[in-house]
């Protein structure tokens, strides 16, 4: 068995068993199982038996890096090949863009940006790297540009020729705005299920969560739900904020370019309307002086096969969401 294949079967086994436990403690609100051994893709909520495992198959069950590889994060969940694939390249792609470009703009040591390098009409296509000790380092090649051109700009800017002013323009990242938020989004989601398992994210105060994250591009959950810094690396995880009218989970995560920078993002607690949550919130952080009161949820015992810890976490979240609204 390659280690691929040895790492989706195990973590097919953690949460097929982590819905087995709920299901037989009454926990999945008559919720029907289709298979012995049932794994739900967390972002379309299909189910698939262990038959799914098999790459042969068309929509088969593939490892999820949460947050995405390329920004840090490591695969310990699975979604179904279609959701992996479009998110991918919908949503995980600019997420990854936007930071590397602001990396670029700030001259962050080991950023890289395209630029346009402009001396009067001549325009050449290049990039400029900052290395490690901070040496910036202007960078052309003939594969982007036309060679006459490039040998003219070459020859022309030489200290020799004088008249070197430069305008250099950053060319625009192919990242979308929207899709980057959306990409933060799906990261703190995702953490939130590699915790707490099915116990939540069934519920139907999630679908506009997955939602939005399979219309990326559509106004579905307010954008404003997201934070970042200062945090420190010990906020990291998935909590709940306890204050009275904006409980919610918030899930702390870093993500990884030339910097780390870690980022904080709002998750439905209550089955109040998302907008007034996240509403509500900026207006108690802009109100009061105080800072959000958080419960952290860090059972030694885990939140997918222990009952007693899943069922201190389900006491918890009721009396919250019992709270007058």
């Amino acid at each position: 068995m390659s280690k691929t294949i040895d790492q989706r079967s195990r973590i097919f086994a953690i949460y097929a068993e982590n819905l087995d436990l709920l299901h037989k403690s009454g926990l999945l609100n008559g919720l029907k199982l289709e298979f012995d051994q049932t794994y739900i893709c967390p972002l379309c909520t299909r189910q698939f038996s262990s038959k799914d495992l098999d790459t042969a198959l068309k929509n088969h069950l593939t490892l999820e890096d949460a947050p995405p590889k390329s920004l840090g994060g490591t695969a310990n969940i699975l979604t179904c090949k279609e959701c992996n694939n479009i998110a991918g390249y919908k949503i995980d792609a600019h997420l990854q863009a936007g930071l590397r470009a602001l990396d670029a703009r700030k001259f962050l040591p080991g950023s890289e940006a395209k630029v346009k390098f402009i001396r009067g009409e001549e325009i050449v296509q290049g990039s400029i790297k900052v290395e490690g000790d901070g040496t910036i380092k202007a960078i052309n090649s003939y594969k982007n540009n036309h060679a006459v051109k490039l040998d003219n700009y070459i020859k022309n800017i030489s200290p020799k020729a004088g008249k070197n002013l430069l305008r250099i323009e950053f060319v625009k990242p192919n990242s979308n705005d929207r899709r980057l938020q959306v990409g933060l989004l799906k990261t703190a989601y995702l953490l939130a299920f590699e915790k707490f398992g099915y116990a939540f994210i069934l519920d139907s105060i999630y679908d506009p969560v997955r939602e939005q994250i399979e219309n990326p591009d559509a106004d579905i959950y307010p954008m404003q739900f997201w934070f970042t810094g200062p945090y420190t690396a010990d906020q990291i995880g998935v909590h709940i904020v306890k204050n009275n009218g904006i409980e919610c989970f918030m899930s702390f995560f870093s993500l990884n370019t030339s910097i780390t920078r870690i980022f904080s993002a709002i998750l439905p607690l209550k089955k109040n309307p998302i907008l007034q949550i996240v509403a509500g919130f900026h207006a108690y952080l802009a109100l009061n002086t105080g800072e959000a009161e958080f419960l952290r949820l860090n059972n030694p015992a885990g939140y997918l096969s222990n009952l007693d810890a899943i069922k201190e976490l389900y006491k918890i979240t009721e009396e919250l969401r019992s709270r007058d609204q």
